[in-house]
């Protein structure tokens, strides 16, 4: 993650977070608990990481600090938006429900900021914020919420903005082109254009993401030569699955794949525009 306020790079291998030189030069900062991937997200002053029972904020004054609130439940993504961290509750027994920071603070919760996306009662994956707009991805639907500045809950959802279309892969989600694309839960890659989520892969791109275990697919996009890409690898399980790495060019609006030597995929599998160099993280050793 870069913060946009300072452009300083930041990353979490293994368990710990690294604050990463302009000459590359990588500094531990602090020990983020838990396994699996992390979400990170910042509002100026403070970066957030989750990693589902536990969060955290860093900030260069501050240092890492775990959030000890009892109202926070934890948290699998985070996103900012207005002046608020946004979360999805891990809590499976809160399947719809999401929640907020304080204003400008990620340490604290109130326990009667939280709200649910109840048009369908789905499971609630991934918040994203696009264009003062709050997607809440489910797993079979999408809700657009915004902040309506309520006094009590400030975000509210809009009229008419379910989308009857889910999220089948949760970090599969990146920005492209002033727009939001993900791979959907029947394995088609869409594009949303106001509130209508167009498809932009083909039968054969799709043909191959359905050969892997596409429910564990990420995404990241890039900008090159006034080209942008949407970079989306889908895993093997098992031998009977196959690996791969496509690519989706908005200039051309064409799809190719790309792949490293002696693997099904490319092994660039995280992305920041930091120091006005493009750096990604390897997949398979967790080296920028």
């Amino acid at each position: 993650h870069r913060t946009p306020a300072d452009g300083r790079l930041y990353v979490v291998i293994r368990n710990t977070l690294y604050y990463v030189s302009p000459e590359g030069v990588a500094t531990g900062v602090g020990s983020i608990a838990g396994a699996g991937r992390v979400s990170m997200s910042d509002n100026g002053r403070q970066l957030c990481i989750v990693a589902g029972d536990v969060g955290y904020t860093y900030s260069q004054s501050e240092g890492l600090r775990q959030i000890t609130s009892p109202a926070f439940p934890g948290a699998l993504t985070v996103t900012y938006m207005d002046g608020y961290f946004i979360f999805n509750n891990p809590d499976k027994d809160q399947r719809g429900q999401f929640f907020i920071s304080g204003i400008r603070d990620g340490q604290i919760y109130d326990a009667a900021d939280f709200a649910t996306a109840e048009s369908h009662p789905d499971n609630l994956l991934r918040v994203f914020a696009d264009h003062s707009e709050l997607l809440l991805f489910g797993s079979e639907t999408i809700e657009v919420w915004f902040n309506a500045g309520h006094a009590d809950f400030p975000f509210a959802r809009a009229q008419g903005s379910v989308i009857e279309k889910g999220l089948g892969a949760t970090w599969s989600i990146a920005k492209v082109d002033n727009s939001v694309v993900w791979l959907d839960n029947e394995g088609i890659v869409r594009r949303l254009e106001g509130s209508t989520p167009l498809r932009i892969s083909t039968h054969a791109i799709e043909y191959e993401i359905q050969r892997g275990d596409w429910s564990r697919a990420s995404a990241w996009s890039y900008v090159q030569e006034g080209h942008e890409f949407y970079v989306l690898t889908v895993p093997a399980a098992g031998t009977h699955q196959t690996a791969g790495t496509y690519v989706f060019d908005a200039a051309t609006g064409l799809w190719h794949e790309r792949k490293t030597y002696r693997r099904d995929y490319w092994r660039a599998g995280f992305y920041a525009n930091a120091y006005g160099k493009h750096i990604v993280a390897d997949l398979d050793r967790g080296q920028l």
